[in-house]
């Protein structure tokens, strides 16, 4: 039964993919994200900002300037980086198992299945899979970043500044072990994800379609549209790119056979 349903997914991802292709358009290479690999991918990040705050927390207590409310506050965040850690290593390999990449000799394109509009299953239920109603129109990420991102990073940076003057009033080796384990945290989701803090390298707005009884979430970019390429790959040819245009950065995560996609998109890129 389960292996039924993963067929009728990705049949149904294929679909969305050839919703987004024009007439003549062909498909050159198409990979689904390995998702038993991703929950031990995402733990080093949330592991070094849990050990980090605990650290950091040890610090202040030693300090003695403490209270019982300043306590709570930080048992509070050490929870909420637990729950959101453990979200993230459910929800994303969920959600991997219903993406799709894939490049065509136009564009290259990710394509995620959000939800199902209809409650039936299998080939024929619902609507015919060939129906296609867009509902909501790619949205300009930047401005988004303009109003929510660039103010966060500006409260971290008073933080950071806040941190650092009261290390030089009262150096605490505790309170410096546990800033520099989050620090590790935030440059190694950096690193791994390329979310640095700059506005190019924001997530790429979306598409949301009604494709048959799926709500789909399309990210694309033609080929007349420059773009850099970014790759993160082993010896085992699985890894990331990351594709930075005037939208945005395109993350396509955990893919198997990720040089033979980035031959053809480098491919593409000098034959402009």
């Amino acid at each position: 039964m389960d292996e039924e349903k993963d067929n009728e997914i990705d049949e149904m991802l294929l679909t969305a993919v050839r919703s987004e292709m024009e007439t003549g358009e062909q498909i050159l290479w198409n990979k689904k994200p390995v998702s038993e690999e991703i929950a031990w991918r995402l733990l080093p990040s949330p592991l070094l900002w849990l050990s980090g705050l605990f650290v950091f927390a040890i610090g202040i207590v030693s300090e003695g300037t403490t209270d019982g409310s300043a306590w709570n506050i930080i048992i509070f965040l050490l929870v909420i980086i637990a729950i959101f850690g453990v979200l993230e290593i459910i929800s994303v390999p969920a959600q991997a198992t219903r993406t799709i990449y894939a490049i065509t000799d136009k564009r290259v394109m990710a394509v995620k299945l959000k939800g199902r509009l209809s409650a039936q299953e299998g080939a024929n239920a619902g609507y015919s899979n060939q129906s296609r109603n867009q509902f909501r129109a790619e949205i300009d990420t930047f401005t988004y970043w303009m109003l929510y991102t660039l103010p966060m990073q500006l409260i971290f940076l008073y933080i950071i500044y806040d941190w650092l003057m009261s290390q030089i009033k009262h150096f605490d080796i505790s309170s410096l072990a546990g800033f520099t384990l989050l620090s590790l945290g935030w440059v190694w989701q950096w690193f791994q994800e390329l979310r640095c803090p700059l506005p190019q390298f924001r997530d790429q707005g979306n598409a949301l379609y009604v494709v048959g009884e799926w709500l789909v979430s399309i990210q694309s970019i033609k080929f007349e549209m420059p773009f850099k390429i970014w790759m993160h790959a082993n010896r085992e040819n699985f890894g990331d790119l990351f594709l930075l245009s005037k939208k945005g950065c395109m993350r396509m995560r955990w893919i198997p056979g990720v040089r033979d996609a980035q031959i053809i998109l480098k491919e593409h890129n000098a034959g402009k």
